[in-house]
């Protein structure tokens, strides 16, 4: 509605009328160039290559085909990683630790580890602050997404509600607990109760 509206403009002065008039045909090329770029990615997904995985990832909240490719790009096999503490402690989501000789103190995570996919974990992870449903259209989510939906919005409502924690706060940890639950699910780990987390 707003480029439309953009469109519909005539300014009084002429040369800014044909600065804005070039500038809008400027951004109708953008628009083509990320609708290209939005096909290839997803026949890249549909691959046999990435399929599997992008379908796996994809089956949780706040991963689309786009986010689910990122952080294929960036972390690469999640086998590759031992425990779900290991690929946190990669991506730069785990607290850091002060220590003074009988004292323990935490503070901000650490953000030592990967930028593109700290930054793609942690917008996926906005999602669960919104109630646990099931989606119209597209990928439902299997035993193990369905887990995750309701445990980490309890999570999120946990730290924000009950603990009196900031909404940024909240989704970091969350984003912690949803790398736990998407290492499992990517390396076959067997569903239970408590699904492997940070």
């Amino acid at each position: 509605m707003h480029r439309a509206w953009i469109a519909r403009q005539r300014l009084d002065d002429q040369l800014a009328d044909a600065a804005l008039r070039q500038m809008l045909i400027h951004l109708d090329g953008l628009d083509r160039q990320l609708d290209a770029f939005d096909r290839d990615l997803q026949q890249i997904a549909l691959s046999q290559r990435w399929a599997t995985t992008v379908e796996i990832l994809t089956r949780f909240k706040g991963v689309s085909t786009r986010t689910a490719l990122g952080l294929i790009a960036e972390i690469g096999d999640f086998a590759r990683f031992g425990h779900p503490r290991e690929l946190s402690a990669w991506l730069g989501i785990v607290p850091s630790e002060y220590s003074s000789g009988q004292q323990h103190h935490r503070g901000h995570i650490t953000k030592t580890g990967n930028h593109h996919a700290r930054r793609l974990l942690i917008e996926a992870a906005w999602a669960y602050q919104h109630r646990p449903r099931r989606p119209d259209r597209g990928p439902q989510p299997d035993p193990r997404a369905w887990q995750a939906q309701i445990r980490l919005h309890r999570r999120y409502h946990h730290l924000t509600v009950m603990r009196g924690k900031r909404s940024t706060v909240a989704t970091v940890a969350v984003a912690r607990e949803l790398a736990g639950f998407l290492w499992a699910a990517t390396t076959n780990q067997p569903l239970t109760t408590n699904t492997p987390t940070t």
